[in-house]
């Protein structure tokens, strides 16, 4: 039986998520036991039966000879795949996971989808995606279309987030197996692909995980070359040391250390990994990611500035060192969804649906893990904490973004982009064109007090606003800020402050926060040698009445009561647009009229925004 619905599918190398658009709405679909993702996993049974995700999982642990992992990087080889001795494709694999997802969302939803879309990585050609129908076909799928993934993270982000249609959009996906970049342009109809996608097939989170292991390993001298392969106790203590390597590195996302258990026949004990030794290891790897993103730019023929957003999407993009990267080579703050790996399977349940991601209903947020769920999904919203390098800002000022977790996710945009923005009423009859350079000016009569325990203080002293940016004065006391990067600049006791508006709280506004929101960092070095901060721009305000201040130490966690915070001035330019808009509205509809809604896009934040008057 067929129910009015649309699926989206992504098998991912290590993970598989599902969503479905029913009337307007679109909501991830829970598959797994702990988590809506199930893990990309297939066992064979001794009966033949196949089992797959969660179950797989389970059993795999006893018996690894008969459970097949990580077989999407296998698509298109013509070696088989050795379950017990019994050979298998990987399209036949990737078939197995499709109709087990398929069976449990119609079980879930009453009949089968009316539509369905398989997401593949931008760079598979026609070969690839040829077996990928084949999979389908095997599954049972009826009406299926096949989506890129980059294409799908952007439907996705546009269905959240207004994109005007010549709107340029950068996707940077790293996943559990692969790496995909592409540049995408909003038309009319959806998104158009500019250039030549760039794409590493054999690169992502489990090669990070294999990186962990071998620190483990060297941690551990000889111990792990004398064990038994053939002991079963081994075989489950080695399986569990690896779970707690994919474990420690995601803690790494939201700390600055974390500890990997060995418990093997005879060895019982635990390695520390820092997040500077986890970073050193993965460094070179992105960089070859950072190299193919240069290249889906010049092949795009599209400068980064002129980029409208850079979407971070893929379990790996939440490790901090990715943003920085990111950030530092197109000098674009970043996007990350709150929850990144469910980015694709949105999106292609709207291109399953036939919608594009422009008039879409609210995106339902997944139902939470239960109480027992792993370590491993408890990072689902990490803090993205920027250290080392910054990106470049005009005139050769620099400054790192850092965006941390947020909650709600129908407020807002893909993850990071969470500064909205206000647009108040405005009911002067001026038809005057505000110049972008006019400058409007806020100042602080009185400093807040600080009560910081360690004595440090800073404190905005005024803002103006110049060519459409806020520009920022403050003054420090007990320290200079200074942004500590390891083995280049300042020492380890350094601080430097955080600036954010005020709809992240000043306990929020770093990474020891309980619900960190997204603060920009900053230094003298950052405003030129002087006290003076221009990272924002007018159009980044949204809902922000205030401008803050606050302390911050070389791990980005904020001194409480160590800031301020001061009212923003009225941005001029978006006064005259609205007065502007209303004037047009009135001739329209021959009506007076003394609000208006404004529309602006493309700001530099890579969202755009919408202020209603």
């Amino acid at each position: 039986m067929q129910a009015d619905y649309a699926l989206g599918i992504d098998v991912g190398t290590t993970f598989t998520a599902a969503a479905t658009h029913r009337e307007g709405r679109t909501e991830i679909a829970a598959l797994g036991n702990h988590a809506p993702p199930v893990p990309s996993l297939v066992f064979l049974r001794e009966d033949g039966e196949i089992l797959v995700g969660d179950a797989a999982e389970r059993r795999g642990m006893a018996e690894p000879h008969r459970l097949a992992r990580e077989f999407k990087r296998r698509v298109g080889d013509d070696t088989p795949i050795l379950l017990a001795g019994t050979p298998y494709s990987a399209e036949r694999l990737i078939a197995a996971i499709l109709h087990e997802v398929e069976v449990t969302v119609a079980a879930r939803e009453g009949g089968d989808p009316s539509a369905v879309a398989v997401s593949h990585p931008a760079n598979w050609g026609a070969f690839k995606t040829d077996l990928l129908r084949q999979a389908c076909g095997l599954a049972g799928l009826r009406d299926v279309s096949l989506v890129s993934e980059p294409v799908a993270a952007a439907v996705h982000y546009s269905s959240t987030e207004r994109l005007e249609p010549g709107a340029t959009v950068a996707v940077y996906d790293l996943g559990g197996g692969t790496f995909d970049a592409a540049i995408l342009r909003k038309t009319g109809g959806g998104f158009t692909t500019l250039g030549e996608p760039e794409g590493i097939e054999r690169l992502g989170g489990i090669d990070f995980d294999a990186a962990v292991f071998a620190h483990v390993r060297k941690a551990l001298g000889g111990v792990l070359d004398d064990v038994n392969g053939d002991d079963p106790s081994v075989r489950a203590g080695l399986a569990r040391l690896r779970q707690d390597c994919v474990a420690a590195k995601e803690a790494l996302s939201f700390d600055t250390d974390a500890t990997v258990n060995v418990s093997l026949p005879g060895v019982q004990t635990q390695v520390r990994l820092t997040r500077p030794e986890f970073e050193a290891m993965i460094r070179p790897a992105l960089l070859e990611t950072i190299a193919a993103l240069r290249r889906a730019t010049v092949s795009a023929g599209v400068a980064p500035t002129s980029l409208s957003a850079v979407l971070l999407v893929g379990g790996s993009s939440r490790i901090p060192l990715v943003a920085e990267m990111v950030a530092a080579e197109l000098g674009r703050p970043v996007a990350v969804d709150v929850h990144p790996k469910h980015a694709v399977a949105l999106g292609a349940a709207l291109l399953a649906a036939g919608d594009q991601g422009q008039t879409v209903g609210p995106v339902v947020p997944p139902p939470p893990a239960p109480a027992e769920a792993s370590q491993t999904s408890a990072a689902a919203a990490p803090v993205v904490p920027v250290r080392g390098g910054q990106p470049a800002r005009p005139g050769g000022r620099r400054a790192a973004m850092v965006i941390g977790a947020v909650v709600a996710l129908a407020v807002l945009a893909l993850g990071a982009a969470a500064l909205a923005s206000r647009g108040g009423d405005d009911s002067s009859s001026d038809t005057s064109d505000a110049s972008s350079s006019e400058e409007t000016t806020a100042e602080s009569s009185v400093a807040s007090p600080c009560g910081s325990a360690s004595g440090r203080c800073s404190s905005i002293t005024e803002i103006t606003i110049e060519n459409g940016a806020y520009v920022a004065r403050y003054q420090t006391t007990g320290f200079d800020p200074i942004i500590y990067v390891e083995g280049s600049k300042g020492s380890p006791e350094d601080h430097h402050v955080h600036f954010f508006f005020d709809t992240t709280t000043p306990d929020n506004a770093g990474s020891n926060g309980s619900n960190p929101g997204e603060w920009m960092v900053w230094d003298r070095e950052s405003g030129g040698g002087e006290l003076r901060f221009d990272g924002y721009r007018a159009t980044d305000r949204k809902s922000a009445s205030r401008m803050c201040i606050s302390v911050a130490d070389k791990d980005h966690a904020v001194e409480a009561s160590s800031g301020s915070c001061v009212d923003l001035p009225p941005d001029p330019a978006a006064t005259s647009r609205r007065t502007n808009t209303s004037q047009r509205r009135a001739v329209t509809t021959g009506q007076t009229t003394t609000t208006a809604r404004a529309t602006t896009t493309a700001n530099p934040r890579g969202t755009s925004t919408t202020g209603s008057g």
